[in-house]
């Protein structure tokens, strides 16, 4: 029992040491907030619970494991040696050797975790620190073998068949192409170029179309308007984590129609927190980490040496599903993670079938952090982002390796797009006020203000041999790749299910566009601010589902409507429900599209009403009844066109 007492005791000094320069932190770490500010009901779920159980019971038994291999391997070589305070001497130093090795590698990997010892870097390099990590293991292995060889081998090649992956089958081919929809969170497509190689060739032999919109600068909602080909005040997607019985009964989910087909359907995300996803949308298959409220306390606030370096291994995939190859766990994110993920999930496909893969890539989205990051001082706007983009460029073409060799590559239809942009302070909307001046918004993050052109302005291109490559420039919008998917197959469907458009076609004459903003929390406008921070100002608003999972509750959903900017606009002009200071509150703006003026609704002249007559009656009934300030314009505005007529 000493002998294990002194290991237990190298185990608390180094890791004490190695927290020492983090413990003014500590009392102000966001996640002692967070669990503060829950409510009851949510810090005592029984997912929370088994989540948090789950970590601390992998992180002890790995600790009590490490352990015994290293008393024992003590034990052996010092077998002759009879003084007992000599073995525990010599316990206590290899505890330290092999947990500062911990720590060191720890430190390597993930530079923003907590523990972290600089001097170490002069003493271990690597190599060593797997060295001594795996030094008792592998000796008791070898005295297993000598002993018991035949029980050993037959042990080894059971754990070697669980991991290695079987070669696939090489896929017929398929009457129906391959679809693939590629997507890059919070991207800025004039970075492409510079920052992403591989999605730039791509993109080179592509039909891009250059102005395309999101109608909702925020994940969930953007996806769910990809895949019903719908505007979110008709898709019912008016928020992230609202709930699936909240979205309309007439929503065609693009998944199931292709599953009627005989695709096979799958959803990959490394990031699931606020985009919840699911087999609900039609999807057969979902890859990616545990959405749930496990994953919100898991994925950014369990720090812990030896549980970060697990939590990498492709075994853990099923034991710890909330972190393994999580974007949102940032700290011990590794990009090829979730590659290796993917690629094992592929090799699983079912060969006769043709494949509809929508993946989503969430490596530029806040906190622009991730293990192997560096920061880029060339880019003053924010110098962590363009790693992000090379990173994430790094995962597409090894996503695209990996199709290829399954030659699913051969006959496809691949979109590249992003759910949204991102912006960092003051933005230049290329408006003029009613004064002559140029409006600039303010606005950090995305999905706060319906006239940030960087949050709204999307990437959207499509390659496939039935459309030429080259560039178009008319307005489209994200809800057209439903619509296009389905001319491409020749799928009938019911075009009053679609508010988009398909991508083939030339658009219809002085189409609308719809723009919805989520609701913003006053921590998520400093440049600074945590996930945590605005979590714990507006966990009132969420409720948990009976598996854990958050989303909206009923009883805010007016409120949140009523905090809501939206908008609709055509070729000519727009009319916005938002803010153009910061410090007011939104006001109704009539927008002239040709002049690229902007000005108070009440500034506009009869001539003006006439021609946007129509716009306003499409403005009326989709957000009429949002707030009262839009009830009463639209009562105004009905009787102002009766009087018109």
């Amino acid at each position: 029992m000493k002998i294990y007492f002194a290991h237990i005791l190298g185990f608390i000094a180094i890791h004490l040491i190695a927290i020492l320069p983090s413990l003014a932190y500590i009392p102000n770490y966001q996640y002692s907030k967070l669990i503060n500010g829950l409510p009851s009901d949510f810090t005592t779920h029984p997912s929370l619970i088994l989540s948090t159980s789950k970590f601390f019971a992998i992180t002890l038994l790995s600790i009590a494991v490490i352990i015994y291999l290293n008393s024992k391997l003590v034990a052996f070589t010092l077998k002759r040696v009879q003084t007992a305070r000599y073995h525990l001497y010599a316990n206590f130093g290899a505890s330290l050797l092999v947990w500062s090795a911990f720590i060191h590698l720890n430190q390597t990997l993930f530079p923003d975790s907590l523990f972290n010892i600089q001097i170490l870097n002069l003493i271990f390099s690597s190599t060593l620190s797997i060295a001594l990590i795996m030094m008792a293991p592998i000796f008791l292995f070898l005295l297993l073998l000598l002993k018991k060889p035949i029980i050993t081998l037959s042990s080894l090649v059971v754990v070697l068949s669980c991991s290695v992956d079987i070669e696939p089958q090489n896929p017929s081919k398929f009457s129906q192409p391959n679809i693939f929809l590629v997507g890059i969170d919070s991207l800025k497509p004039e970075l492409i170029n510079s920052q992403m190689p591989f999605l730039q060739s791509q993109l080179e032999s592509s039909h891009i179309f250059k102005n395309t919109v999101t109608p909702f600068a925020r994940t969930y909602p953007s996806w769910i308007s990809i895949l019903t080909g719908r505007h979110p005040s008709n898709s019912g997607a008016n928020f992230n984590l609202i709930s699936t019985s909240k979205l309309s009964g007439e929503n065609i989910y693009l998944p199931q129609a292709l599953q009627s087909l005989g695709y096979e359907a799958i959803y990959a995300s490394d990031e699931r927190r606020f985009s919840n996803i699911n087999t609900s949308h039609g999807f057969q298959k979902i890859i990616g980490p545990k959405h749930g409220l496990g994953d919100f306390a898991l994925s950014n606030n369990f720090d812990i040496p030896v549980f970060n370096l697990i939590s990498t291994l492709s075994i853990t995939k099923n034991l710890i599903p909330e972190v393994h190859a999580n974007r949102a766990a940032f700290k011990t994110y590794i990009p090829s993670t979730f590659s290796s993920l993917v690629d094992q999930e592929l090799d699983n496909l079912n060969p006769k079938k043709p494949l509809f893969l929508a993946i989503h890539y969430c490596l530029p989205h806040w906190p622009y952090r991730f293990s192997g990051h560096q920061n880029t001082p060339t880019y003053k706007i924010n110098p962590a982002y363009p790693s992000n983009l090379i990173a994430a460029d790094q995962q597409l073409s090894r996503l695209f390796e990996k199709l290829h060799s399954l030659g699913r590559l051969d006959n496809s239809i691949v979109f590249f797009l992003s759910d949204h942009g991102e912006s960092w302070g003051d933005v230049d909307t290329g408006l003029k006020s009613h004064e002559g001046k140029n409006v600039i918004i303010h606005e950090y993050g995305h999905g706060r203000n319906i006239l940030n052109p960087e949050t709204h302005n999307v990437l959207l291109a499509l390659k496939t041999k039935k459309v030429e490559v080259g560039s178009s420039y008319e307005q489209r919008s994200l809800i057209d790749i439903a619509p296009t998917i389905f001319e491409l197959l020749g799928i009938e469907s019911n075009k009053q299910s679609f508010d988009g458009n398909s991508l083939l076609t030339f658009p219809p004459h002085n189409r609308v566009f719809e723009f919805e903003s989520g609701i913003t929390f006053q921590g998520s406008i400093k440049s600074n601010s945590g996930i945590n921070a605005v979590i714990s100002e507006g966990i009132r608003k969420f409720t948990l589902t009976s598996n854990g999972e958050l989303v909206v509750k009923d009883s805010a959903l007016d409120e949140m409507l009523a905090a809501k900017q939206v908008g609709v606009s055509n070729s000519s002009y727009g009319i916005f429900y938002t803010k153009l200071d910061p410090a007011t509150g939104s006001s109704l703006y009539l927008l002239d599209k040709k002049q690229s003026l902007i000005q108070p609704w009440h500034q506009q002249n009869i001539a003006t009403t006439l021609k946007t007559q129509e716009l306003k009656n499409v403005f009326c009934e989709k957000f009429g009844n949002y707030n009262p300030d839009l009830s009463s314009f639209c009562n105004k505005a009905t009787t102002q066109n009766a009087m018109l007529e």
